[in-house]
This record gives structure tokens, C-alpha cells and sequence, in this order.
């Protein structure tokens, strides 16, 4: 890394929106709901037995893939079901880590509008946001100031955190829209053996739909009641030889984003007239005889008010502004080697650039403007051989390469050479893995890695061992022990944000983590199945922000955890999953860390009405927590969401989100004021049905 300085040194913030500078639920109530929800559950499961054995015919032995499942709404708990996030390719449930899915069906039957929604509602992860850029917790984890730098995110097992923050972005330059999502897969834990950096607290995979979903033209519109509005076009079509394209493309507008904080009500109309919000999203892809290809841009596009100098408001308001432009090219190619050998080769390029606008009035009492830029371009590249020689038994060998050719944080006065900061990196890291499954009889699988990683930012190399025991007890019950590590390393804004708080020695080394977790699933009946999990984590020098505003190694912190969850489903269609979080984290004096809730719940609940209807509701809650000295009490929120089908191909949605009202606020950054989250919205959506 190396840093460029202009005469006139640094400037009043170093990041584009500013932050730099910035300074209950009850666990006893929450399982015993769970508890009531299970009796209940297996007794009416116990009830229509009979019913459903006559009813429902007989389960083929062939494990049915996700797709085939996702066409019919199921009465039954799916078995079988293929998923590939924890281990990079296709294996069922029984054999993988525990892996949450989130389907398409519950983005449509929940009203879920983003990303950031469909997070929410997975189990183990809580999101909060400054209005600006929104960030995913896990586990009781989440430190301010961090930029989802902890966990990776994947399109279709292509990794897309960004370069210069290691930022997963989950918000609206996101480059998918929720429509042309088929499922998001959540593997909570270490995943260093599998995926080397970022992998820290789990991985994120969003899988896009094919176009046997997608068939034909679709069309779909929103409006809500915040004066946001969106359209989303998407286009597919399936060639007689197989081949599959697709292409689409997302406009969001909003032109009064509401405000984030408390101000005189004379000045709320003036104040949210200059907070707008405009997104656009492109997303193709195309697949034929083995080889994938998938593309994405994304822009977005914020303004907000602020006074131009706040000791002489006669000045007036002006807008800040903040742009986001992402771009990504992925190709994939799977080449049959042989009845039992695979070969995959993964190649893609991606690009970034975050830049801020801030008017100032300089010391001769000249407007000026203050910009922040972050420059990213990187290459990442994969080969994975795959072998099945013996019975029961695959051996996969991987090879994983970054290349970052451009990594660059600016820093000052627009016109002004003299009067800059410029931070640039390029490097590299490569990484070796091999995965060992072997299905041992009686029940029983084991999965064995171990991956060894070089990265250009740390001295030595980082090797990271991963153990997976499957136990089938039975037809009904499933046992699942998981030990596994990962780092990360820090990126190039927290090397920018010491060296611009005067700091650059405290340049912080890799952060560790070493995990264990304890699974037991118990089928109560077809209908109902009931998971507890424990888990426990040992943490090793975590980067955070200390007093001074800079990044330094932490001491040790602990964190054990318990996680309940529920799933039923009726004969009529009706699904019920509900699960509790409860996590307990503390450094080495035994105190909680800064936004680490104790508690979190998820309820989702879909079932058909009369006449065509159905409906979802959602409640999602969280633990009290603190950032520094502030408090931030315990919050539950309640969406609901009802959808019908109309003559023409039409399908309407008619949405609310924070049905009750609640009044809460986050603290993302350390001395940064409470920023208010949205109150109640009210949403309505159409959407047609695909047109060959």
C-alpha cells in the first residue's frame, strides 16, 4: 500500500457520506412459544395423519431437486433438498452444514422488497442501517463501523464483496431485484476452508431465477406510501438444444426519502425534498452445454439536505450527494472429464467506485465541495476438480485467485490538486483447498477440509481446517457437529482511516475465529420439524475503532449461543417457520460488545384465504443492545402481506411494513447520533405473469 498527500493536507472527512468523523425480548417467552408451537403442531400433524396418507401420495426415492419442489405448494416438510453454499457444489441437506434457505415463495408470499429484507428474515442475522448503507449482523455480532466486511456474499457462487472496504452490498445496489431471485442460501459459521477471506461469520449465496421461471416477458410496478416507486422488466426465453438467457433490468425512484432525524417541523418539507434516492439494475445471463455466463451493473444514486455551514443557517440548504456504480462479468465453465470426474473453471471481473459530494465553505468564505472516492477493479479466478472413483466418496481439489489491479480512497477539495489524500493498494492472494465427503454407512457422513491461503497484506500463510459430521439417527432425527475457522485481513479503508486520524502504525493484522456447532433436527411428523442448535466461537484480535477513530486489534472475545426453530405445514398450504436466537458475547473483561443484541426472532407465516387470497406475515424482533453510551432498546416489528391473482395475468400485491408503528433508531458508527428507522409503509405491487 501507498498513500499520495497534496500540500494541504487532509480534509474534514475521509469517507464519501461522512462517517468517519462521526462519533426486552425475553428468552424464557420466546422458547416458550416455541415449545407451545411444537405440541401444537405435532398434534395437529398427529391428527391428520391419516388424512394426509391418503391424500398425498407416496415420496419418490429420487431426490427431487429445489426447482422441481418450488412448483407446487407443499403440504409435506421436503426431504432431500439440494443445496451447495456450505461446500462450493451440490449435495443434499442431510449432508451439508446447516444451510437456511429462503425460497422465491417467501419473497412473494412475504412481500419481501430487497435483499436486505430476505436477510432479515433468515435466522442467526439482524440488519441495521444510517439511512445510507445498511449492515448485517450475525450472531450477536456486528460492529460499528464495519462494512459487512465479515461476511461473504455470492451470486450463484461467484464472489462479489467489493475491494477496497470488503464490503457485501446488501442494499439497493444490490444488482439483482428480489424478482429475479430463486433462493438465498445462509450458511452460518466459519467458512475460510471453503472460501478463504471474509468468510468470517458465515456465507451469503443468491441464486437468480432460471428461465424456466422467468419464461416469457414479465412486467412488475410498486408504489408505496414514502413516494417510493419501482418497475422491474425481465426477459427469458429456453432454446430447443437447452439453452437458457435471461435479461433484466430495475428502476427505483424516490424523490422524498423521509428523514432519519429529528428537526424543527418548519423545516421538515424543505429538509426532505433534497433526500432522494434513484437505483437502476441490469442482469443477464446465458447457459448452454456447461458454460454459465452472468453479468450485472448497478447505480444508485442519494441526495440529502444539510446546512451549507451550520454557524450561519441564512446560508441555506444545500445537497449532499453519494453514488454507488457496480459492475460484475462472471463466466463459468463445467467440462465432464469422465463417468466420474468434474472439472470447473470460474473466471470474473468486477468493478466499483463509491464517491461523496459535500458543499463547505472554506476560511475565505468560499462555497467549495468536498469528494471522497473509492476506485476498485479486481479479477477472481477458480479451478475445482471434482473425483467420485469410490462408492460414497468425492474428493474435490480447488484453486481460488484475486488479483486487485486498482485500489484506490481519494480524499479532497473538487479543482483542488494541492489539497488531497490519495491511498493506493494493488496485491493478490491465492488459495489451495481440498474437501474429503465420505458417506460412512450406518447413518453416518463425514466431511474433512483444509484450505491454505497467501495474501499480500499479511506476512505468512493462513490455514484454516474444517470438520462436518452427519449423523442420521434415523428416518426422523438428524445429528450435525460442525468445527471450522476463518480470517480476515484488513482492507484498505481501515489502513486509510488510521493513517488520516494520524495513526498509520496501528495498521491492524488478521482477525481469527474458531467455531463449533452442535445441530439436532427431529421430524415430528411429515408436517412438522423441529431444530435446536448450539453453538459456540472463540475470537482472536477483532478490528474495531477505538477512541482515537482507528482500526487496532481487540483482545479476545467469546460468544455461546442457542438457536430454536419450528416449521409446520397444513394440508391447505399453510407454512409456519419461527425460530429464537439467544447469544451471549463478551471480550476478555466481560463486557458486551457495542450493537450485540442477546436475542433475536423470526416468525413467518403463509397460508391461503378465501377467494384466491393468501396472505404473509412476518414478525421479526431484536434484543436490547448499546453503542457506547447509548442505549437502544428492544424492538418488534410486524409486516404483512396479502397477494391475489387477477384475470389477465396479473398478480396483485398489497403490502404493509411495521404494521405497528414502532418508533426505533441505530447507532452504525461509535459517536454517532440514533438515526430513526422507517415507520409504517404501505405498499402495492403488480406483476404479470410470464408471456411466451
Amino acid at each position: 500500500m501507498k498513500r499520495e498527500q497534496g500540500n494541504g493536507g487532509a480534509g474534514p472527512q475521509a469517507r464519501d457520506d461522512g462517517r468517519t468523523r462521526r462519533h426486552g425480548l425475553k428468552l424464557a417467552g420466546l422458547m416458550a412459544g416455541l415449545a407451545g408451537l411444537a405440541v401444537s403442531g405435532a398434534s395437529l400433524a398427529a391428527a391428520s395423519e391419516t388424512l394426509a396418507s391418503v391424500a398425498t401420495a407416496e415420496a419418490s426415492p429420487e431426490p427431487p431437486s429445489l426447482e422441481q419442489l418450488l412448483q407446487q405448494k407443499l403440504s409435506e416438510l421436503p426431504k432431500s433438498v439440494q443445496v451447495s453454499t456450505a461446500s462450493r457444489f451440490a449435495q443434499t441437506a442431510e449432508q451439508s452444514a446447516l444451510t437456511y434457505v429462503l425460497t422465491d415463495e417467501d419473497i412473494r408470499g412475504l412481500g419481501l422488497r430487497s435483499l436486505r429484507d430476505v436477510l432479515d428474515a433468515l435466522p442467526g442475522l439482524y440488519i441495521t442501517s444510517n439511512s445510507n448503507f445498511s449492515f448485517v449482523g450475525a450472531r450477536g455480532l456486528g460492529r460499528p463501523g464495519d462494512f459487512n466486511s465479515r461476511v461473504l456474499l455470492l451470486i450463484d457462487g461467484v464472489r462479489v464483496n467489493e475491494n477496497t472496504t470488503d464490503a457485501a452490498l446488501i442494499g439497493p445496489e444490490f444488482y439483482l431485484d428480489v424478482q429475479w431471485i430463486e433462493r438465498v442460501e445462509f450458511t452460518p459459521g466459519p467458512g475460510s476452508a471453503v472460501y478463504g477471506n471474509n468468510a468470517f461469520l458465515g456465507v451469503i449465496n443468491v441464486i437468480p431465477k432460471r428461465a424456466d421461471k422467468l419464461q416469457g416477458l414479465r412486467l412488475g410496478v410498486m408504489v408505496d406510501s414514502s413516494t417510493r416507486k419501482e418497475a422491474q422488466l425481465s426477459w427469458a426465453l429456453r432454446g430447443s438444444e437447452g439453452q437458457e438467457a435471461m435479461l433484466g433490468v430495475a428502476v427505483v425512484e424516490q424523490p422524498r426519502v423521509p428523514l432519519a432525524f429529528d428537526t424543527a417541523p418548519a423545516l421538515v418539507d424543505e429538509l426532505q425534498s433534497l433526500n432522494t434516492e434513484r437505483v437502476q439494475r441490469v442482469f443477464g445471463s446465458y447457459s448452454h452445454q456447461g458454460l454459465s455466463i452472468r453479468g450485472g451493473h448497478s447505480e444508485r444514486t442519494l441526495g440529502s439536505g444539510l446546512w451549507l455551514d451550520v454557524r450561519d443557517r441564512s446560508r441555506g440548504l444545500v445537497k449532499r450527494e453519494a453514488y454507488y456504480r457496480n459492475s460484475m462479468l462472471a463466466l463459468t465453465q463445467d467440462f465432464n472429464l469422465g463417468p466420474s470426474t468434474d472439472l470447473t473453471l470460474d473466471i470474473s471481473a468486477k468493478r466499483t467506485r463509491v464517491e461523496g459530494r459535500r458543499p463547505f465553505i472554506d476560511e475565505d468564505g468560499t462555497r467549495r465541495v468536498w469528494r471522497t472516492a473509492n476506485d476498485g477493479r479486481w479479477v477472481n479466478a477458480s479451478l475445482r476438480l471434482g473425483l467420485n472413483q469410490w462408492a460414497g466418496h468425492r474428493v474435490a481439489l480447488g484453486w481460488d485467485t484475486q488479483q486487485d489491479y486498482v485500489q484506490q480512497i481519494f480524499l479532497g477539495v473538487w479543482g483542488d490538486p494541492e489539497y488531497y489524500l490519495r491511498f493506493l493498494a494493488r496485491g493478490k492472494g491465492n488459495g489451495l483447498f481440498v474437501q474429503d465427503d465420505w458417506d460412512l454407512g450406518n447413518g453416518h457422513h463425514l466431511s474433512l477440509g483444509l484450505r491454505r491461503d497467501r495474501d499480500d497484506r499479511v506476512d505468512g500463510a493462513q490455514l484454516n481446517p474444517r470438520l462436518a459430521w452427519t449423523w442420521q439417527i434415523d428416518a426422523d432425527r438428524r445429528l450435525r457437529f460442525v468445527h471450522g475457522s476463518a480470517y480476515r485481513v484488513a482492507n484498505l479503508m481501515e489502513f486509510a482511516q488510521n493513517y488520516f486520524v494520524e495513526a498509520p502504525q496501528m495498521l491492524p493484522s488478521e482477525e481469527r475465529v474458531r467455531s463449533q456447532e452442535l445441530v439436532y433436527e427431529h421430524a415430528l411428523s411429515r408436517h412438522t420439524q423441529l431444530r435446536v442448535s448450539a453453538f459456540r466461537s472463540s475470537f482472536r484480535g477483532l478490528i474495531g475503532l477505538n477512541d482515537m477513530l482507528a482500526y487496532v486489534n481487540e483482545g479476545q472475545m467469546k460468544s455461546l449461543g442457542l438457536d430454536v426453530g419450528l416449521e409446520h405445514r397444513w394440508l391447505d398450504g399453510a407454512r409456519l417457520q419461527a425460530s429464537a436466537t439467544t447469544q451471549r458475547l463478551r471480550d476478555v473483561r466481560g463486557l458486551v460488545p457495542d450493537n450485540s443484541p442477546k436475542y433475536l426472532l423470526k416468525l413467518q407465516y403463509q397460508r391461503p384465504l378465501a377467494g384466491g387470497w393468501e396472505m404473509g406475515w412476518q414478525t421479526v424482533g431484536m434484543g436490547a443492545r448499546h453503542v457506547g453510551d447509548e442505549h437502544l432498546g428492544a424492538v418488534l416489528l410486524h409486516h404483512v402481506h396479502l397477494s391475489t391473482r387477477l384475470p389477465g395475468g396479473w398478480s396483485l400485491g398489497l403490502g404493509v411494513r411495521n404494521l405497528g408503528q414502532k418508533r426505533y433508531g441505530d447507532i452504525t458508527d461509535p459517536g454517532e447520533s440514533q438515526m430513526r428507522a422507517p415507520g409504517r409503509t404501505v405498499f402495492l405491487q403488480l406483476t404479470t405473469a410470464p408471456t411466451p
